[in-house]
């Protein structure tokens, strides 16, 4: 009970406990692999419908068992000088290396080159976990890959009080929770999910000035939405 007393609730620990995954935990990891980052509010809606509406009153304590066991990453807004409000945790599936670096109470850009090879031998425990685990999913090796590092080069900002998409990723998956929720409560199936991007919707604008704040240099309006997905054959883009 003494060593549980005096575990951190910011810094998990470099021993990873074992965990056997569950197929709503499952379900979970699929859902934040899209939302990139998300608060425990909207992966709340996800373990609802995968638990069909059971054990809510254990979801915190599944998320910091999947938190310690390394399948997710999670930080509070306390880490970074940019993001306020909520003080909600916010999770990411990750390469590891932002919690390893937060742990170290240092800038990421100010730790030394012998300490950062202690951080990434600490982070590819968790690295490897995460990464099984979605390719159990059924995602793709590449796609995987992809992602954790853009999630990690974006937590990695965060715990260093910079600029970054965290709040822009929480607030765009606390809207997608929405939909899916109410869209899997009504029976529906939500396939076909590409992330951030993936869909390029861009076209050239034939008059610059009708767009002039959206027009690149090049003559094309960018748009790229971060999620596309179908329900009942309807595609949907956020």
């Amino acid at each position: 009970m003494r060593e549980r007393a005096h575990r951190s609730r910011l810094h998990r620990d470099p021993q990873l406990v074992p965990l056997h995954l569950r197929p709503n935990d499952l379900v979970l990891l699929r859902d934040l692999f899209f939302y990139r980052f998300a608060d425990t509010r909207a992966l709340t809606r996800t373990f609802h419908w995968a638990n069909g509406g059971k054990g809510l009153q254990y979801f915190s304590k599944r998320l910091t068992q999947l938190w310690r066991a390394g399948y997710v990453e999670r930080f509070t807004p306390a880490f970074s000088r940019y993001v306020h409000g909520s003080r909600h945790f916010l999770y990411t599936i990750g390469s590891g290396k932002a919690s390893g670096a937060a742990r170290t109470g240092l800038r990421p850009d100010a730790i030394p080159e012998n300490q950062w090879r202690d951080v990434l031998a600490e982070a590819a425990p968790a690295r490897l976990r995460a990464r099984e685990a979605l390719l159990a999913i059924g995602l793709d090796g590449g796609e995987i890959d992809r992602v954790l590092h853009n999630n990690t080069v974006a937590a990695m900002r965060f715990i260093s009080g910079d600029t970054s998409g965290v709040k822009h990723h929480a607030l765009a998956a606390e809207a997608l929770s929405a939909i899916w929720f109410r869209a899997r409560m009504d029976g529906h199936q939500v396939e076909d999910i590409q992330p951030d991007g993936v869909a390029d919707l861009s076209f050239r604008e034939p008059d610059p000035h009708r767009h002039r704040d959206l027009v690149t240099a090049g003559g094309m309006v960018i748009v790229k939405p971060d999620c596309v997905f179908t329900v009942a054959g309807a595609a949907v883009r956020t």
